[in-house]
């Protein structure tokens, strides 16, 4: 979707080779209305090279809500672009690629409200949970094998989970 109002991406199934979602608003400063909610986005089998599986641009108050990425090789399973005050609630994020990945990023989009998602790497090596995180609000997440949690750049945290599995 290009320069959108309003637009709702709602209970899908992809099975790409690139990203699976990307949308571009246009910096509204009440918002576009965008909701990404209840997509599944799986990667097994696929030799994806995607930088992300899930792509917002200028999309002030985004809403990202109970979406699935599973198996994601490249580089943020989830992407938000000068996207301030996103919403993203309950997403999952299982079995992510752990050489430099990052589950969700998030790049001049302040004030994020990240609550009751699941990242999962594989292994940690050089991982990444949360980027970029400015003035967010963190709550009830669960990171597991995110070497670099990125929690420390929301200025609410409160009952997240931070596991790293060291192999033992």
């Amino acid at each position: 979707a290009e320069q959108f109002l309003n637009v709702q991406i709602l209970n899908n199934t992809f099975i790409p080779e690139g990203p699976a979602i990307t949308a571009y608003g246009s910096d509204r400063p009440q918002g576009d209305g965008l909701r990404v909610i209840g997509n599944r986005v799986l990667f097994y089998g696929s030799q994806n090279g995607a930088e992300q599986a899930i792509g917002i641009w200028h999309s002030p108050r985004a809403v990202l809500t109970n979406n699935v990425v599973a198996g994601f090789m490249g580089h943020a399973a989830l992407r938000l672009d000068r996207s301030p005050d996103a919403q993203l609630t309950g997403n999952q994020l299982p079995d992510l690629n752990e050489g430099g990945s990052v589950g969700v990023e998030l790049i001049f989009s302040p004030r994020a409200r990240v609550v009751h998602n699941t990242v999962m790497l594989r292994r940690g090596v050089n991982a990444h949970g949360l980027s970029g995180a400015s003035e967010a609000t963190c709550i009830e997440n669960i990171l597991i094998n995110a070497v670099h949690s990125g929690l420390d750049g929301c200025v609410v945290t409160r009952h997240n989970v931070d596991q790293i599995n060291n192999g033992d």
